[in-house]
């Protein structure tokens, strides 16, 4: 899901809060690190496929400053496992939370890496580390969560991932 900032330039070009984004330049996205390493290639514009409800919607996009302006979070959704055998049901669930934790270990080391490199700006700089926020941050994205109307379950499992990752 794709989350337009204020002013930028996805917002003007009509991107909105909820968005799926489905592909860019016709490359499927898969997870959010897919969207930093095609945006991270550097041209001057980029299409995106993006599903609003059960809509397709394309926009092209002309990045200012190398940002398009997205926060860019899991899609995240409610699964339900039914396996009549517990060790299926259990191992389905640790492959979840083993692909969980390798997100947030990629992020955090995404982080460190910017928060450190040489050839990082300032201003990058303090971007990586804005987004380490704990619990307070954590609360914050649970009210935006359910003021954009995310089921309680959803919100509840995206928790525990964090708890578990932590």
């Amino acid at each position: 899901m794709i989350d337009p900032v204020a002013e930028s330039i996805a917002e003007k070009r009509g991107i909105l809060a909820g968005d799926i984004l489905l592909a860019i330049d016709k490359e499927n996205i898969q997870k959010p690190e897919d969207v930093l390493r095609i945006l991270g290639t550097g041209k001057s514009q980029y299409a995106l496929s993006i599903l609003r409800d059960t809509s397709s919607v394309e926009i092209t996009l002309t990045p200012v400053a190398g940002k398009i302006g997205v926060f860019v979070t899991p899609n995240i959704r409610t699964i339900e496992y039914k396996y009549n055998f517990l060790p299926e049901a259990l191992y389905r669930g640790m492959f979840e939370v083993y692909h969980q934790i390798g997100f947030s270990f990629r992020t955090f080391g995404t982080i460190i890496v910017t928060s450190f490199s040489h050839t990082a700006t300032q201003a990058e700089k303090k971007e990586a580390t804005d987004g380490i926020g704990g619990p307070v941050a954590i609360g914050k994205v649970f009210v935006n969560l359910v003021g954009q109307g995310v089921e309680i379950r959803g919100i509840l499992i995206l928790i525990a991932m964090i708890s578990l990752s932590l």
